[in-house]
């Protein structure tokens, strides 16, 4: 029997980008205490979140708000555990790389400029 076996995508940094809210059923859709409870999770060795919530789109109206995580790991982890400790599905999470990805996804969370 030939089983096709699925590839595990893996990762070290990761940023997670989830509205608060469903912006047509209003259900939540992430809570501060669901990222808190992700962010306990052993495998993660750096983090920081942020709701930006005063966000405007090119109009000038408010975008829905949403959270931000980022998060670094001294191993790779798959990316659909990231999915499961934090509720959120996979297409809303980025696996960042490069020298200083981490730092540089930190910076952006406050839209600073480096």
């Amino acid at each position: 029997m030939n089983e096709k076996k699925e590839k595990v995508i893996k990762g070290r940094v990761f940023h997670i980008v989830q509205q608060k809210k469903h912006e047509s059923t209003g259900d939540i859709l992430l809570t501060k205490e669901k990222i808190i409870q992700g962010l306990g999770h052993k495998g993660i060795k750096e983090w920081a979140y942020i709701l930006h919530d005063k966000d405007k789109k090119e109009d000038g109206s408010l975008k829905a708000s949403h959270w931000h995580i980022m998060l670094s790991c001294p191993n790779q982890v798959p990316l659909k555990s990231v999915s499961e400790w934090f509720g959120v599905p996979m297409q809303y999470i980025e696996i960042k790389s490069g020298r200083g990805a981490f730092e540089n996804g930190v910076v952006y969370l406050t839209h600073e400029l480096i």
